[in-house]
């Protein structure tokens, strides 16, 4: 039977042969296996940084949703009663799925490489007609604005739902100076505010949305879609449990992009605020990221450390790997950079029973590397693969990437 970090995962004879594996904040202090509703369990041992949870059989496609939810599930029970207080980390980013097919047992590692491009700010010099410098005027003195606070805490959190809170309270606070709620409703008021916020000359620039359309708009999928359902929790009303994925993560991150964008506008037309940013282009990036990856092979070692100034290919586990050929997968949005994809059948598996690090080379040179928190036994899987997803974020622009 597979194991990671100790703990069993794929099942393929018995009840629960398909299931998901996360990245705890730290390794457990206890050694339990909890019962979810009779739908499934999850399983964590002391000393392992990983958390387990297997459910029956499931379709490729619902294998990390349903074991997300089993996982959260679990800790739940286990902070409920008392045995640990543990959370998961950078379950979107990395995590490891099984799942059971007609050729067998599939096990699908994958990991996330995220690449950070900074633009630095850039700074003019005038001279006068000698050539000499001029002195450039002190800058400006800010007055400070209490929607400053919420806006710098949603950009410093690592929780998407933390993050969307303070940016919309940012917004609430700055709608409500320039236009006082009075009697009535608070959805009657923003309504009204928003409407009239519309007919600014310079509004355009706030929203993609056209002014005769931007009320409806905010109200259906900003405020009802994701500002009731996150700031309420009652069990008969929609509400947003924490660290959900699926719909309403994605509800949540287009709403927090809007929000910031408008709050962004908001401070630097009322407050005289501009937040200084630079960009560059994800379809560049992504362009020459598939010319370098395209041809490069998979490695799959042992070897359980990463040196990240190794410039060849000399070190000894490159002649005792297991290798494979990889395939790339063009982007597909902004947000979403080419996918490499590796695969190790049976006969592979049979040189490559523990693993802990896998690399992506070319012909000279590591370019990608996942070095997991624990080995990984891989008896009883009749299929390896392993996905490498890249993505761009521009540091000089707004947050948008969340861990949780």
């Amino acid at each position: 039977m597979a194991k990671l970090g100790g703990i069993s995962l794929a099942d393929s004879e018995g009840n629960l042969a398909s299931g998901a594996a996360f990245l705890l904040g730290g390794p457990s202090k206890v050694s339990e296996t909890v019962d979810i509703c009779g739908i499934g369990e999850i399983s964590v041992l002391a000393g392992s940084p990983y958390l387990v949870a297997r459910q029956p059989s499931e379709a490729p496609d619902q294998v990390y949703s349903r074991g997300f939810e089993l996982a959260q599930k679990g800790l739940d029970v286990l902070s409920v009663t008392g045995k640990a207080d543990l959370a998961l980390r950078q379950f979107s980013d990395e995590h490891i799925l099984w799942w059971q097919t007609e050729q067998g047992q599939v096990l699908r590692v994958t990991s996330t490489c995220t690449s950070t491009a900074t633009v630095p700010p850039v700074t003019l010099t005038l001279t006068d007609k000698s050539g000499k410098a001029i002195p450039s005027p002190p800058p400006p003195r800010h007055q400070h604005h209490e929607a400053f606070r919420y806006y710098r805490l949603s950009q410093v959190t690592d929780d998407l739902q933390d993050a969307m809170r303070n940016g919309y309270l940012a917004l609430e606070l700055l709608l409500s100076e320039r236009y006082p709620k009075g009697k009535g409703t608070d959805d009657r008021w923003l309504r009204t505010s928003l409407s009239d916020l519309t007919q600014d000359r310079q509004f355009p620039k706030a929203s993609n949305k056209p002014p005769d359309e931007f009320v409806d708009h905010f109200m259906k999928d900003i405020y009802k879609a994701a500002r009731l359902p996150l700031f309420h929790a009652k069990i008969d009303k929609d509400h947003y449990v924490p660290q959900a994925v699926g719909d309403e993560r994605l509800a949540l991150s287009c709403a927090l992009n809007e929000v910031t964008t408008l709050v962004l506008w908001m401070f630097e037309n009322w407050h005289s605020m501009r937040r200084g940013s630079g960009w560059v282009s994800p379809k560049w990036v992504y362009g020459n990221m598939e010319k370098l990856f395209n041809g490069a092979r998979m490695v799959v070692s042992r070897h359980d450390a990463l040196d990240r100034a190794e410039g060849d290919l000399s070190h000894p586990r490159f002649k005792n790997a297991v290798a494979t050929e990889t395939r790339v997968i063009p982007h597909r949005s902004a947000n979403e950079g080419p996918l490499i994809v590796a695969e190790l059948n049976r006969v592979a598996l049979a040189n490559a029973r523990i693993v802990r690090l896998f690399e992506l080379v070319n012909s000279e040179a590591p370019l990608l590397a996942l070095l997991l928190d624990a080995e990984l036994e891989t008896d009883g899987i009749d299929h390896l693969e392993c996905q490498f997803r890249t993505r761009l974020a521009n540091a000089g622009q707004p947050k948008r990437l969340f861990e949780s």
